[in-house]
């Protein structure tokens, strides 16, 4: 899961990892998330009613957070890469602008199969839900490359994510600036990379994420 790859590529790269769920609550404070009315939104329109109404909260933390932390791994839960309104989506790929890889990490390039891993025989409210992550155009649209991690383990996952980004085991330990998140759906990577004279260092922002248990 996003927690195993994040840690991996963290422990590689040298660098700390962060995750939105240590940070989110604090962001939808910011600008008036209401607990309670999100739990009665949950009583009375069910997992879909809480999702819209996290939606703007949640690319309010998707900014805070990559305006926040630098120099790490951070993860993310599925709905931050998932916008229906388009003023949100065009304020998410302002965030995404700066880097030069968005990865997007899913079981398979078959959707239908996609949906079997992560739901199973289960046909309720977050089974649609991770339907709606895997059929929505923000994830497509917000990445610029796609790795499937389907029969491969998570040390291979990471592994071959380096190897995308020109990163091989000995030169990470060498390497000493890394701006690291990992973004949602599956799991995003976002980088930005930086030459400079005599020494090559990669700013890398990778935003891992997975479906979200709301």
């Amino acid at each position: 899961g996003k927690s195993t790859i994040g840690k991996l590529l963290a422990s590689h790269l040298k660098q700390p990892q962060k995750s939105m769920d240590e940070y989110r609550w604090d962001y939808y404070k910011e600008i008036g998330y209401d607990h309670e009315h999100a739990k009665k939104l949950d009583q009375t329109e069910g997992v879909f009613g809480v999702y819209r109404y996290w939606k703007q909260f949640e690319i309010h933390a998707v900014e805070r957070l990559l305006g926040e932390h630098n120099n790490c791994v951070i993860d993310f839960g599925a709905g931050y890469s998932v916008y229906e309104d388009d003023a949100y989506l065009q304020r998410a790929k302002a965030a995404l602008k700066p880097f030069k890889y968005v990865i997007l990490l899913l079981p398979s390039p078959d959707k239908t199969l996609c949906l079997k891993c992560l739901n199973g025989d289960e046909s309720d409210e977050d089974a649609e839900l991770n339907r709606h992550f895997i059929e929505h155009k923000s994830n497509y649209e917000l990445a610029t490359h796609i790795v499937y991690t389907q029969g491969a383990t998570p040390e291979e996952t990471a592994t071959k994510i380096m190897q995308m980004l020109g990163v091989t085991m000995a030169s990470s330990q060498q390497a000493s600036t890394f701006n690291m998140c990992l973004n949602s759906f599956r799991f995003y990577l976002l980088i930005k990379e930086d030459k400079q004279p005599y020494f090559k260092t990669r700013t890398l922002d990778v935003r891992l994420g997975k479906f979200a248990s709301y």
